[in-house]
Parts: C-alpha cells; sequence; structure tokens
C-alpha cells in the first residue's frame, strides 16, 4: 500500500496487468483478482445504498444531465448515433490533469462544483491505495462522464473496498452531485469485482466498444440486485423521462394498500386451517381400519387436505409480508445515465422492523431459512438476491395501471429476447399462429411475452419485426398440448450449460417464410466471449452473490456449434 493524496496519483490505464491483492476478505473464497478482496455484504450494500443515496434521495438520480451524453432513443441502442465521451479524457492523461469536472483552483476554503461549494478531496486527508488498484484501466472510463477531479480516487477506493473511509465519505457528502459520481463509480467497482481477472480485462474490453448508453445499461442491469433495483424499460420502444417515475410512484402506494387488503383474509383461513389441525390432540388407536382396506387411505385425506391449506396459508402469508415491505420501501426514479426507471427497495431480514399495521399472527410466522437467521455475508446476498428478483415479480404481478408500460424481463435470467419476423403481406392477426409453429408444445402462452406491436410503415417494408421474451427454463419443463394445435417442430439445437439442456424453438418455418431467432448481441452476455450465446457458456455463472473461484479462472469459452447461427 502507499499513501497518496488525491494530486499524487499516477496516470490509469496503464497497460500492466493487475497484480494479485495482498488482502482477501475472510468471508469470501480467494480470488486471482485486482479487487478479489472486496466482501460484497449485504449489510454492507444497505449502509453504503444509505450513505451515498440518501443525499440527494429527493432528486432521484440528480446531477447526470451534465455529466453523461444525452440521446432522444431511450429504448434500444443497437443503432444510435450518440456522441461518445470516452474521448474526453484522453488516456494519457490523469483525469487530475485533463481538468475534466473542475470549476477553479480548490483550495481548502473550497470552490463551486455544478453550483456548490465543496472542497478537495485532500482537505479531509490522504488514502492507502494498494498498486493494483492504480493501475485498473476502468477507473475512468468513459461511462463516467465529466466528473469532479476527485473522483478517479473515490473510485480507487470502492475497488480497493466496497466501502469508503470516513474522511471520504464526508468528501462526497458535500453535494448531491459528488453523491451520484460516487454511487456510479462504486457500481462499477461492484460490477469488475463479479469476475475473475480474465474476464475482467475481456469485459472491459467489451464495454469500451460500446456507446456510453450501452455500456452503461449492462453495468446497471448486472449490478441491479446488488443495488436493490428492478430496472423498468418502457415496452414497445417509447421512451421515458421523471414524470413516469413520478407515476410509478404514485402506483406504489395505492398498491401498498391492495396487498394490505390481501393479507387479512390470508391470516383469517390461516387461522381457521390451524384450529382444525389443533383438534388433533393425540395418537389414538383405530379398530375400523385395518392397512390393506381402502378407507384406510381414504380416512387420511381430510388431514392432508387441511394440512396443505395450513402450509399453503403460511407460505402466502410470508410472501404477502414481504411484499408489503419491499413496496413501503419502494422508490422509483429515472436515471439519464440508462434512460430507464429504477426502482430501488429494501430486502427484509429477520429482526427488521415491519409494518404497525400487520397482525401479530403474521409477525410470528417466518420461512425465513435457519442460515439466513445466523446473517452471514454471503447468506445475506444470497437472500438480498433472491428478494429483489421477487420484487421484479411483484410489480409485473400487481403494477396495473403506468407499471403495464413496462417490462422487466429484459432483465430477468429465466427469459431470453427473441427477434421473430414474419412476411408483412400476412395480417397481424396471425401472428400468435404462426409464433405457435415455432414453440409448439414446449412454451405455452403464460411462458412468453410479446414486447412489439403492428406498425404502419412510412414506406413499403418486407416484415413484421417482433420482440419476444421467452421463460427458457419454464418451457422446458412445460408438458402441455400444442396451444395453437400445429405440428410440434423439432427443435435444430440445443443449449447446453452443465447440468442443463435447453431445447431451442425451431428457428425458421419454411412454409411461412417466418423465423425466430435468438438476439445476438454479439458477445456472451456471461464471460463476454465472441462467438457463443450465455446459455451454452461452459464458464460458471458471474454476478452478486455468486462465488468467484480461483480455479474457474482458467475456463475456457470454446466456440460452439455452427448451427446456434452466431
Amino acid at each position: 500500500m502507499s499513501s497518496l493524496k488525491p494530486s499524487q496519483l499516477p496516470p490509469h490505464g496503464a497497460s500492466q496487468a493487475p497484480t494479485q491483492s495482498p488482502t482477501q476478505s475472510p468471508t469470501h473464497p480467494p480470488r486471482e483478482s485486482p479487487i478479489a478482496h472486496v466482501p460484497l455484504t449485504g449489510h454492507q450494500t444497505v449502509q453504503e445504498d444509505i450513505a451515498v443515496e440518501n443525499i440527494g434521495n429527493k432528486l432521484g438520480h440528480v446531477g447526470l444531465d451534465e455529466t453523461t451524453p444525452s440521446s432522444s432513443d431511450a429504448g434500444d441502442t443497437s443503432d444510435e448515433s450518440h456522441e461518445d465521451s470516452r474521448d474526453q479524457i484522453p488516456r494519457d492523461q490523469t483525469p487530475q490533469e485533463s481538468g475534466v469536472g473542475s470549476t477553479g483552483s480548490h483550495g481548502n476554503t473550497g470552490a463551486e462544483y455544478r453550483g456548490t461549494m465543496v472542497k478537495r478531496l485532500s482537505f479531509f486527508g490522504s488514502f492507502d491505495i494498494s498498486p493494483e488498484v492504480l493501475q485498473l484501466k476502468w477507473i475512468s472510463d468513459h461511462t463516467s462522464g465529466n466528473v469532479h477531479k476527485d473522483i478517479p480516487t473515490i473510485s480507487m477506493l470502492y475497488n480497493q473496498d466496497l466501502t469508503l473511509p470516513e474522511p471520504a465519505q464526508r468528501f462526497i457528502e458535500q453535494s448531491p452531485e459528488l453523491a451520484e459520481e460516487a454511487r456510479w463509480e462504486r457500481l462499477k467497482a461492484a460490477f469488475y469485482s463479479f469476475y475473475p481477472t480474465q474476464i475482467q480485462a475481456r469485459a472491459y474490453q467489451v464495454l469500451s466498444n460500446l456507446s456510453v448508453l450501452e455500456a452503461s445499461r449492462i453495468i446497471a442491469k448486472k449490478t441491479s440486485q446488488f443495488s436493490h433495483e428492478v430496472i423498468l424499460k418502457p415496452t414497445y420502444g417509447r421512451g421515458c423521462d421523471r414524470k413516469d417515475a413520478e407515476e410509478l410512484n404514485k402506483e406504489l402506494s395505492s398498491m401498498v394498500e391492495v396487498v394490505e387488503k390481501r393479507i387479512a383474509p390470508e391470516i383469517n383461513a390461516l387461522t381457521t386451517a390451524e384450529s382444525t389441525l389443533r383438534k388433533y390432540t393425540s395418537f389414538k388407536l383405530t379398530t375400523t381400519l385395518i392397512f390393506h382396506d381402502p378407507d384406510y387411505k381414504n380416512a387420511s385425506q381430510q388431514w392432508r387436505a387441511i394440512n396443505q391449506e395450513y402450509q399453503s396459508r403460511t407460505l402466502n402469508v410470508f410472501n404477502l409480508r414481504k411484499c408489503l415491505f419491499h413496496f413501503q420501501h419502494a422508490e422509483a426514479t429515472y436515471d439519464p445515465r440508462t434512460q430507464w426507471i429504477h426502482v430501488k427497495t429494501r430486502p427484509l431480514f429477520p429482526h427488521v422492523k415491519e409494518s404497525d399495521s400487520l397482525a401479530e399472527k403474521s409477525l410470528q410466522i417466518s420461512l425465513f431459512e435457519k442460515d439466513v437467521m445466523g446473517g452471514s455475508s454471503d447468506v445475506l446476498d444470497r437472500e438480498t438476491n433472491l428478494q429483489i428478483k421477487e420484487f421484479g415479480d411483484e410489480l409485473q404481478t400487481y403494477g396495473q395501471h403506468h407499471f403495464k408500460e413496462f417490462e422487466s424481463f429484459h432483465n430477468n435470467d429465466s427469459y431470453e429476447e427473441f427477434e421473430f419476423k414474419y412476411p408483412y403481406t400476412i395480417t397481424p392477426d396471425m401472428g400468435l399462429n404462426i409464433l405457435g409453429s415455432h414453440l409448439g408444445g414446449d412454451c405455452p402462452s403464460e411462458y412468453w411475452r410479446i414486447n412489439s406491436v403492428p406498425q404502419v410503415p412510412q414506406y413499403s417494408q418486407e416484415n413484421h419485426e417482433i420482440q419476444v421474451y421467452l421463460n427458457m427454463e419454464q418451457c422446458n419443463k412445460a408438458k402441455h398440448m400444442n396451444p395453437f394445435n400445429m405440428p410440434k417442430p423439432k427443435p435444430q439445437f440445443h443449449f447446453e450449460n452443465q447440468t442443463t439442456q435447453f431445447s431451442m424453438p425451431a428457428e425458421v418455418n419454411l412454409r411461412v417464410g417466418s423465423t425466430l431467432r435468438l438476439k445476438d448481441k454479439g458477445f456472451c452476455s456471461n464471460c463476454y466471449a465472441k462467438g457463443h450465446h450465455r446459455r451454452n457458456c461452459t464458464a460458471p455463472k458471474y454476478g452478486f452473490a455468486l462465488p468467484v473461484e480461483k480455479s474457474l479462472q482458467k475456463v475456457e469459452c470454446p466456440t460452439p456449434n455452427s448451427t446456434i447461427g452466431f
């Protein structure tokens, strides 16, 4: 470690490969990574969110209109042409030398930064930065935008240990703009900490070749569970803004009331089932039944039925408690970095105070696993990961008005995005029939979502172009009859991932001239290698609350069979 003041930092982006950190977290397995020692604890995440984001929570994601490139395209970014800001900070300069984000000389008396008087980080103290962190290329990447001169140092501290020393924390608390810039650097640090060194370098290279908007979206989506967020994308390719966030927050308040009303009937049904079970006060001997008598099984039907009812109601009450807690602590904000809506909440952990409106009976029910009750960091991370995914499902289930104009399938690991095309000369009324010819009985209608509407073009159009999300896990588990009464297509290829084999829908219907193809991003969204999709990636799955073992870095992702079509 070297103790450096912010003004003494060497240039970033050196080509020297980062070395392994001399320290490792006692709660995580060692990783051969510059930031392998960073502990991704649920407790730490909550504390940092409070420290960083509450500074400007009334303003949402503040200070970004000036720091990130603007774009009128709030939908997909495959054809965007907005200016890339990566050239704003020359790679042969340090961010301090470039003067980016500076409004004048920052002495101990402070200087104005985006409308607020702030003091330089050096006023608050000096900090130990490990040599390998000094060499990280993503400290001042193009997604950072125009930031304060001292934010690169804040980024290094986050890459070293996802929390800030108290003096650095006081620095970013000087203004909402500094807090927002620091928040993004923390998300980047978390993003790269998910991967071993080899994958880090590959991910950085891929993101560097993308636009600011595309790269920012990838980072935000990958860290959404870490930051306790569900990211909502507008449906049908439309845009969104802060007014949408305001409408969603109004609806969240009404959704709280809906969930509260559903808890009372579940409690009543649970109490009734429990009372019936308690009538069985002892084990008895009956002389009217023998084991081979048919009445032997029939006599237990009532017992089994009421026991199943009790278990079902118990689970319902527990899930409704979590849902209520999530909605009560939810807030939607528009994020100019992604140009999407981010809905943030808090996970429910044991011993956390819940709503006073909950009946005492419901509070007595806890289905947390024993290890969650213990509260180790790894376990809390896994529970957080699970609950944020559940939160996304809850928003889809209870959101009835403005929420219907958004979808979160784009960031759901169970779903894959497909591009569905069929001749424009065929009516939209036949669209689902043609889609069914590709899916057959492998994927009933409850397991796919269409995110497109018929378009009226101003010029001749060859095909209807439709965005379809398929729940691959559920489609492959389903054993339903063909919902469209069409011949079941023979899968053209499979995806094999560790122990799971995924049958894919038919890619081409020659009779109609339609196609259903996985959207090709040009790289694997798990390991960032080219030539294959994440569904057949042989590397371990990387992400928040997933272990990154040192031995896994040797796993290479082979080029898949050409039938996959990438």
